[in-house]
């Protein structure tokens, strides 16, 4: 409602996929979205302590919302970087972020978030043939250039990082990736 509201006082014209973007929040409560968003911000945050506060806020919104997809699918993406950045903390969390990803890609077939999603997931099962057919599909709405380098496309993978990069020059996600590959 809120968003509508804004773009009626802006005077601007939607396409259709804009106005079912911000239609489609995945849940319709509003105390589970409040929750997402800002473990959302945490998460984007990338460091430990914000990590596992966003964990933590996460699993509060699924409690109120089992049904919330897009939750489902970012606590997987934040416990299979978790994995990576602190493989002695979070491996013992594997599990739960492959019930998470069930559960997210069931409900939320048609989200970017599940394609990246189940890029995460292959990368740690060395599942490189799925990883590479996600990747054939595009989207540059994730960090592409990473799963690229985990693919031997080290090259490939730091230009397409830094494009990425460029089009969001303050995101020290995207930084902190970049750096990864450019360090490979």
């Amino acid at each position: 409602e809120l968003s509508r509201a804004i773009v009626g006082a802006l005077q601007v014209k939607l396409l259709p996929q804009e106005q079912a973007a911000i239609s489609d929040r995945g849940t319709t409560s509003p105390e589970a979205y409040d929750l997402y968003i800002r473990a959302r911000a945490l998460h984007l945050a990338y460091g430990f302590g914000d990590s596992e506060a966003a964990v933590q806020l996460y699993r509060r919104a699924l409690a109120i919302d089992p049904g919330f997809g897009l939750a489902w699918l970012s606590l997987t993406h934040l416990l299979s970087n978790l994995r990576f950045m602190f493989p002695e903390e979070y491996g013992a969390r594997w599990q739960e972020a492959q019930d998470a990803y069930r559960r997210g890609s069931a409900l939320r077939p048609d989200l970017w978030e599940t394609k990246l999603a189940a890029i995460n997931m292959a990368v740690w099962e060395n599942d490189w043939d799925s990883i590479a057919a996600c990747l054939r599909g595009g989207g540059s709405e994730f960090d592409r250039g990473f799963y690229l380098a985990t693919l031997g496309r080290v090259r490939e993978g730091c230009d397409d990082q830094l494009e990425q990069r460029n089009q969001d020059p303050l995101s020290l996600g995207r930084s902190f990736i970049l750096q990864l590959l450019l360090d490979a």
